[in-house]
């Protein structure tokens, strides 16, 4: 039986990662002018699941999603294979302000399978509650990928290296 804490957990890890890819989609349409709409996706893009608590979480914007059934914590990416141009740190930092009170703690640049990416870490509020977020982006040739990882603020850290060691065995198509 799930707990009052467990059901908030996992009631925060849903709407974040609805408010994040719809954030993510929203932008990137009026970025490039188009109408909303089914976006393509990427195909074949090869991720080693994370592991300890995690668990496949249905979503119906997110490529795949997890949630950790220990903190509650959720990973996700998202593709987008359309033009945009925007930059991955432009396209992160936007996806930043979906969360309410965001603050952005610290912006970072490096490379996701050979890609120069751009990551935004920020906290902020959802629903009253204090939370953090890891957003990870990169693009290629033909499509925008989408890394996010976040959780309520006192459980963030848990599981950290889950997100480093998933964006590290990324591989685009």
């Amino acid at each position: 039986m799930r707990t009052t804490l467990d059901r908030r957990a996992l009631t925060l890890a849903r709407f974040l990662i609805v408010t994040l890819v719809l954030a993510l989609s929203a932008l990137s349409c009026v970025s490039v002018k188009m109408p909303f709409g089914p976006v393509p996706k990427a195909t074949q893009a090869h991720v080693q699941k994370p592991a300890g608590a995690f668990v496949t979480m249905a979503s119906n914007v997110a490529d795949e999603a997890w949630i950790s059934q220990k903190t509650g914590n959720t990973l996700s990416y998202l593709s987008e294979c359309k033009e945009t141009d925007e930059s991955p740190k432009q396209i992160a930092l936007d996806t930043a302000q979906a969360i309410e009170n965001s603050k952005v703690l610290d912006i970072s640049s490096g490379t996701i399978d050979s890609y120069p990416s751009a990551e935004v870490l920020v906290s902020g509020r959802v629903d009253s509650q204090k939370v953090k977020m890891a957003i990870a982006v990169f693009k290629t040739s033909q499509c925008t990928f989408s890394i996010t990882y976040g959780g309520l603020e006192n459980q963030f850290d848990a599981e950290w290296s889950e997100f480093v060691t998933f964006k590290k065995g990324f591989k685009a198509p």
